[in-house]
């Protein structure tokens, strides 16, 4: 037969009596003072407003059992009163993970005086466990050890703490710390204890809402099972569901698919919370009842104990799993139903995921929305499935759209300067108004531009029937959201502020294959000192003017502008466009070359391999797939720029048109 974990929600008052045993593989007691002093604060305010069903749920208790059936059977038999098997059957728990809350609550428990405390003992220490049973007068061993020098002076802050307080208010205080502050009691198998200790204390990883769900899941407790045949039917679905949620974990663990529904920021270490969150916010329990009850009384009665259950979760970091809990303890007493329910909403919900991800219109609005932030994907959940997948397609578009609605600039883009002072069309009192925006600003824009090229792409390439999905190109959202990117231009915007006389050099020098012959001349005599006329910015501004270059003051537009990640744009700095160019090839090849200007020559370095992702309308900026009949590739030029604005008018016109932006 399978052992499965046990969990449960414990109440203070559950485990007195209990004897517990902290292993010589854990540190001993560090909390300071001021950590009791806030959980006390914390009980003492929720004891002031908390409803009648409400629990105060602290950290996770893991234990296993430090004795097996046998040894609890033979003890009973030679116990002598009922109080002596009572205590044996309790047993004795090897803590694995706790240790800290489970010693404060014993002191604060010692200070009350509450009959039938627990025990407990830490292997480290000889005699802890006459130590704290005596705490009231061991003041005299509060040095003898670093542990019990811990202990005494939490239990003095405890007593500080207590001292201003009235009979009655402690007295309160007494009764939720027994009945309503709970552990959350987490029973592993005894071979698991040290590799589950590994993971929480070594590696310094919690135990997530999930993994204590997971384990609610596979516990036996939660079903009514009776005959051999229902065990092993249960053994089988339990087994079933371990495979499941492991599958569906595994693909929740690559970026990929992650980062299209979510930001890089999260920090858990599983991934399937998201699901379970989503079900608890969505109170999914109270559907699944008032779908299996359906007659009206039922449904009440449904609503009512769902009422109660939203009264006792609260919003702290383990709610989602005591939402969990609770709903099992309240809906199994009547069917076994609930279990497999909730199951199934959780592959349901994982299974609309798989669908976004494998459309490709799904995936690239979805992925843009949530990586400009303008979307939770709850609410997107909620929306599913009340229309059709076009309708659905249209709503996605429509939240782009209203991403922009605060965007004063946006029906002037093709005019408007960023990261410059703008001097707007309107007027207000006969004065002129002025704006400066950030070509940050941009982003949003040329990431849109990206997306709706692909998805562009990918629809003729389904028109054509020459193509199958789900194979289809893709917007390596995972690569946006883990790097750095950035608005960057494509004409340079700072060339005119290179300083040192080397970097001067090594600039024109760079320069001098994509000019004129007079030009090349003029840079020869800068550069080797001989009778030039012309100092470095004379030269420089005939370069960048070169090629029938963009104008100086539209290098602040919308056309001029590309995103590149950041460790592309910091190397390549501000050189001139084909330099630029020969960088993003290079990058996007696998490799990277730099350069440097010593005695008097250019010195290339080595190639490093290193490679960029370098996103599509990026490359076909540099590549100037947007100009049929290029003039010249030295140069950014006026009519790049004017076909580069084109193609964003046509990839965009479902937006420009709903954000009535000026086209000419």
């Amino acid at each position: 037969m399978m052992k499965h974990d046990i969990i449960a929600l414990k109440p203070v008052n559950e485990i007195l009596g209990m004897n517990f045993f902290i292993p010589d593989y854990q540190r001993g007691y560090r909390w300071e003072p001021r950590q009791a002093k806030e959980l006390l604060d914390d009980i003492l305010t929720f004891s002031e407003k908390a409803g009648e069903e409400e629990i105060y749920c602290i950290q996770p208790l893991v234990v296993c059992s430090g004795f097996d059936e046998q040894t609890v059977l033979e003890d009973c038999k030679k116990a002598s009163t009922i109080d002596e098997i009572a205590q044996i059957i309790k047993g004795r728990w090897i803590v694995v993970d706790g240790q800290q809350r489970l010693t404060t609550i014993y002191l604060i428990l010692s200070y009350l005086d509450s009959n039938g405390k627990y025990k407990l003992e830490y292997e480290t220490r000889d005699k802890s466990g006459e130590f704290l049973n005596s705490i009231k007068s061991s003041s005299n061993l509060k040095n003898s050890n670093i542990d019990f020098y811990h202990i005494s002076e939490v239990y003095e802050a405890v007593k500080e703490w207590f001292r201003d307080k009235e009979k009655k208010e402690i007295e309160t205080f007494e009764e939720v710390l027994l009945n309503k502050v709970c552990f959350i009691w987490y029973e592993v198998q005894k071979e698991e204890e040290i590799s589950v200790f590994t993971r929480l204390n070594i590696g310094k990883i919690p135990l997530t809402d999930a993994e204590l769900i997971k384990a609610l899941f596979l516990n036996r407790t939660n079903f009514n099972v009776g005959d051999d045949i229902s065990n092993r039917m249960l053994e089988k679905e339990q087994l079933k569901i371990a495979s499941e949620w492991d599958n569906i974990e595994k693909t929740l663990q690559n970026d990929e698919f992650w980062l299209f529904l979510n930001n890089a920021n999260y920090d858990k270490p599983t991934r399937i919370d998201l699901i379970l969150n989503i079900i608890a916010q969505n109170d999914c329990f109270r559907v699944f009842a008032e779908t299996k009850w359906k007659k009206e009384r039922a449904k009440k009665s449904a609503e009512e104990k769902n009422q109660t259950l939203k009264d006792r979760i609260g919003n702290d970091e383990h709610s989602t799993f005591r939402y969990f809990n609770e709903a099992f303890n309240m809906y199994k007493k009547e069917e076994n139903w609930i279990f497999g329910s909730a199951w199934e909403e959780v592959k349901r919900v994982f299974q609309i995921f798989n669908e976004w991800y494998y459309d490709y219109r799904f995936y690239h609005y979805i992925g843009y929305l949530t990586t400009i932030g303008k979307i939770e994907i709850k609410e997107l959940l909620n929306e599913w499935g009340k229309t059709t997948k076009d309708d659905f397609c249209v709503c996605l578009k429509e939240k782009i759209v209203k991403s922009f609605e605060n965007k004063e600039w946006i029906k002037e883009l093709k005019d408007w300067k960023f990261d410059e002072l703008y001097v707007s069309a309107n007027m207000k009192k006969g004065k002129v108004q002025t704006k400066e925006i950030s070509k940050r600003e941009c982003v949003g824009i040329l990431l849109l531009h990206n997306v709706e090229t692909i998805i562009q792409q990918n629809q003729k390439m389904v028109e054509d029937k020459k193509y199958s999905l789900p194979n289809f190109t893709k917007f390596p959202f995972h690569l946006y959201k883990k790097e750095n990117w950035q608005v960057e231009h494509i004409r340079p915007n700072a060339g005119d502020k290179l300083d040192k006389e080397e970097n001067k050099k090594l600039y024109l020098s760079l320069a001098k294959e994509y000019v004129s012959a007079e030009l090349k001349d003029d840079i020869d005599n800068y550069i080797n000192g001989v009778d030039y006329k012309k100092d470095f910015s004379e030269i420089l501004d005939e370069v960048l003017k070169s090629g029938d270059a963009l104008a100086d003051e539209d290098k602040n537009k919308i056309w001029n502008f590309v995103l590149l990640d950041e460790s592309t744009n910091k190397e390549y700095g501000n050189q001139i466009f084909p330099i630029k160019r020969a960088f993003i090839i290079n990058k996007e090849k696998g490799c990277k070359k730099s350069y440097s200007w010593k005695n008097n020559e250019i010195k290339e370095s080595n190639s490093v391999k290193e490679i960029a992702f370098v996103p599509l309308c990026t490359k076909n900026v540099f590549s100037k797939f947007y100009t049929k009949m290029p003039t010249s590739m030295v140069n950014w030029t006026k009519e790049d720029a004017k076909n580069y604005w084109e193609d964003l008018c046509e990839k965009l016109s479902y937006y420009f048109e709903k954000w009535q932006v000026q086209l000419k």
